[in-house]
């Protein structure tokens, strides 16, 4: 995959940012226009192959999308208005993308590295497969997957 980036006719971008209130835990999404100078965009060689999977909400709903192969669970959430809060955008700083994997699963899931276990240590209900969102991208091998979303207390 190659990224290419451009200048923008316009130097302002749309930003889309969600916070939680602090009171009732509901999410809200503010538009901010900032200035940018450069336009990335993705190489079209880039896979466009999909495959279903189940976010299981707290409250034992559940959301089926199309995730494509090689997107970050956390971006999957996201593109799909799914509330996995993700606050530090993916950059592993924070707990709040925090799934449970079942257990078929987690011998085909990236290894653990030691920042990912410190912010698990954050999280609300840690399980043996808890793992961070932004840190598993989406393969073939997940499609037909059940993905849990822990209640974070709120």
């Amino acid at each position: 995959m190659r990224d290419y980036c451009f200048p923008l006719v316009s130097n302002m971008h749309r930003l889309r940012l969600r916070k939680r209130d602090k009171i009732g835990g509901v999410y809200n999404s503010y538009d901010y226009l900032v200035p940018c100078f450069l336009f990335c965009v993705t190489d079209a060689t880039a896979s466009t192959e999909t495959v279903p999977i189940t976010f299981v909400n707290p409250d034992n709903t559940e959301v089926t999308v199309q995730a494509t192969i090689g997107q970050h669970l956390l971006d999957v959430a996201h593109a799909n208005n799914i509330e996995l809060e993700g606050a530090c955008g993916g950059e592993l700083a924070c707990s709040t993308c925090h799934l449970i994997f079942p257990e078929e699963v987690m011998d085909q899931l990236p290894e653990k590295t030691e920042e990912e276990e410190d912010m698990l240590d954050l999280a609300f209900e840690v399980q043996p497969t808890s793992r961070l969102g932004c840190q598993i991208p989406v393969r073939k091998e997940y499609a037909g997957l059940k993905l849990k979303i822990p209640d974070d207390g709120f």
